[in-house]
């Protein structure tokens, strides 16, 4: 079944409130997503038949993770101090294994996985990426 637009305004609308609640059916999971407090914000939390499976958040390629969890991407160097390496990376007078030294700190991250999103919005458009088949599920099933 494919989805309206307006459709899927109802649908973040519904998990824009505090404590909303959706059940959906993608590609044979059953999947709840469930408006909740982590620390001192409202996140999307999943739930992949009924349950939240640590080796899913350790396993970043099994299925589960792959489709419906959040994939943060992690830089080794941030902000300011990566400015700083992309400058010097680029600079003509220095040598060519510095240049290459400060491109591989730029260039090294780590991934981690999370069970929750920060909005409906970026959750709805990552399973509209990774599913073939969503349905609404009635909330009474």
């Amino acid at each position: 079944m494919t989805f309206s637009k307006e459709q899927w305004l109802d649908l973040e609308d519904e998990l824009s409130r505090p404590f909303g609640r959706v059940k959906l059916k993608c590609d044979g999971y059953e999947i709840t997503a469930a408006v909740e407090r982590t620390k001192m914000k409202l996140v999307v939390s999943i739930y992949i038949n009924g349950f939240m499976k640590g080796k899913w958040l350790l396993d970043q390629d099994c299925d589960e993770s792959r489709k419906f969890l959040r994939r943060v991407r992690k830089y080794l160097v941030n902000g300011k101090k990566r400015t700083e390496l992309l400058i010097k990376s680029r600079k003509r007078g220095a040598h060519k294994e510095m240049r290459e030294f400060y491109q591989g700190l730029l260039d090294r991250h780590s991934f981690y996985v999370l069970p929750y999103w920060p909005n409906p919005k970026a959750f709805f458009r990552h399973i509209r990426k990774t599913c073939a088949e969503i349905e609404l599920m009635d909330d009474h099933n």
